[in-house]
Formats: structure tokens, C-alpha cells, sequence
């Protein structure tokens, strides 16, 4: 299955940026995620710092691939896939543009911070992310 995850560099992501340009593409070059592959990835203007092409054989490798490119390349990582259309987009109906982008917002907080998540040991990625932070800066 294709991904696309939209990333956003942490203030320590531009300062490594700064430092070394090639830094977000060494840290994609040292993910190694079983039943991933990082195919393609694109700097952009806008809200969004990068945007990475991701295959994946399915969802519980893509969020194991989201947390640890997180981590590695300190972004905020956000995935574009089917489960937004299927659990979002087809279930509301958008009055406006403000709307609808309020109810993705809604749905994208509750799916990032409060939902478990059986690949992550049924934690929410938010806080699945936190305590692995926690663990690499303990070990490193």
C-alpha cells in the first residue's frame, strides 16, 4: 500500500537542517523498517517541510516506519492514507472549507493522542513517540 506522510522538522530538525543540509536524507537512509521502503522524498514550500512516498505492506509496519523516522529525522510526521477517507472524509458531511478542515482536525487529534493503536502496545502514537524520545535521550 502506498503512503504519504507530510512531514514538519522540530525546532532540533531546522537547527540539524542548518548544520547539515543532507541531515533529513541521512536519517531517511538509515531507516530500516521490515515491510517498509521509503521511495521517494521532496522538500516543499509551505506548511509542510517534506513530503515522503512510503510503500508499506500494511498499516502496523507504516506506523512502526512513522515513529521511528520521527524520531531519527525530528519531524512531526502526519500520514495521508485510506483510513482518513474511510473514518473521516465518507462518514461527515463538510458545510464549508472551515468545516470540514475543523472535523479533520478533530478526527486527527483523536486518532494521534487518545486512540490505542495495537502496533504501537496499544498506546496512542503521541505517546508512543514521547516515551521512545525519552528512551533514546536516556540511552544517548
Amino acid at each position: 500500500m502506498l503512503y504519504i506522510l507530510l512531514a514538519r522538522l522540530t525546532d532540533d530538525g531546522l537547527q540539524a537542517c542548518l548544520d547539515n543540509p543532507d541531515a533529513f536524507a541521512d536519517a531517511c537512509n538509515a531507516v530500516d523498517v521490515p515491510g517498509t521502503q521509503l521511495l521517494a522524498r521532496h522538500a516543499t514550500l509551505g506548511q509542510y517541510d517534506f513530503v515522503v512516498h512510503v510503500e508499506a505492506v500494511g498499516v502496523q509496519q507504516m506506523s512502526r516506519l512513522s515513529v521511528v523516522l520521527g524520531a531519527n529525522a525530528r519531524v512531526h510526521i502526519e500520514s495521508f492514507n485510506g483510513q482518513v477517507r474511510q473514518e473521516c472524509l465518507n462518514e461527515n458531511w463538510f458545510l464549508s472549507l472551515a468545516d470540514a478542515r475543523q472535523k479533520v482536525e478533530t478526527w486527527r487529534q483523536e486518532y494521534n493522542n487518545e486512540r490505542p493503536h495495537s502496533a504501537l502496545g496499544q498506546m496512542a502514537p503521541a505517546r508512543f513517540a514521547k516515551t521512545k524520545l525519552i528512551g533514546a535521550e536516556a540511552a544517548g
